[in-house]
């Protein structure tokens, strides 16, 4: 049964201009350079913390990497999880053969 919800939310990614706009407020520094696409609020959260963690609050270039690397891990496209009718694993067979007709 699909689920009735009274908003319906959609997040995408963060243009040019807003991603620089995070750089600077969330990591306090000038970005070293071109951003990487398809950058999220949460790639800066997750950077911050990192940097928190290993002392490189001050090392733009160093932020700017893990960003990079951040969006890397993301992949090109989304893919869907669960299970799908007419997918099978590769490798996989089948545990009982089909019926002859």
């Amino acid at each position: 049964m699909p689920r009735r919800f009274t908003l319906k939310l959609r997040f995408e990614p963060l243009d040019p201009v807003r991603a620089a706009l995070a750089f600077r407020r969330m990591l306090g520094l000038e970005p070293p350079g071109l951003l990487p696409e398809a950058l999220t609020p949460g790639d800066f959260a997750v950077v911050r913390r990192k940097a928190a963690l290993f002392g490189a609050e001050a090392d733009a270039a160093r932020l700017l990497r893990w960003l990079e690397e951040e969006a890397a891990a993301k992949g090109a496209a989304p893919r869907a999880i669960g299970f799908h009718a007419g997918h099978q694993a590769p490798g996989i067979t089948r545990a009982v053969p089909p019926r002859a007709a």
